[in-house]
């Protein structure tokens, strides 16, 4: 009576269009929040450098008595690495200084670099000796501060924090 179809081989046109247009939706929530990753590493690996070398400026206040005159003092072999600035301090004695207090290898001048900063500007002319990483820290000698340079107007991933503030 009812001859059944024969049966189908592949898919139809609609059914692979469902397929494809379902991969296009999942691929459009996951891609965005892969991208951010990849920042927020990075801005994690800034936090921890900062941390860092925040930790070796107070190493270096409680050995010298004041903070370093510039980051690249952490980083000093020994003593004759301390600029006059640093040792023109009432406190200062000799022997003092037990570093370096920073010592990066691939760093600049022994200090970590910002991830969050290309090396585009950090170019060979503008690192002198007694320099700090040109651009990715911000060193105010007086209070011992150190920020994310050059990048101090922006604000992290989710937007919250300035990063000049952290």
């Amino acid at each position: 009576m009812f001859k059944f179809a024969a049966r189908r081989r592949g898919f139809t046109l609609i059914e692979l269009m469902i397929v494809i247009i379902v991969i296009a939706i999942l691929a459009l929530i996951v891609i965005p929040k892969l991208a951010k990753a990849s920042l927020r590493a990075k801005e994690s690996a800034m936090t921890a450098n900062l941390s860092m070398i925040r930790s070796s400026l107070e190493q270096f206040k409680v050995d010298m008595g004041v903070y370093p005159s510039t980051l690249v003092e952490l980083a000093a072999a020994n003593e004759a690495g301390v600029v006059a600035a640093t040792k023109a301090y009432t406190g200062y004695q000799p022997g003092n200084y037990h570093g370096p207090y920073q010592s990066i290898q691939g760093g600049i001048n022994g200090l970590p670099k910002n991830p969050l900063i290309t090396d585009a500007g950090a170019t060979a002319e503008n690192v002198a000796a007694d320099a700090t990483p040109p651009g990715h820290w911000a060193y105010a000698a007086g209070s011992g501060t150190v920020t994310p340079g050059k990048i101090a107007g922006l604000t992290t991933v989710d937007g919250n924090i300035a990063y000049g503030a952290l």
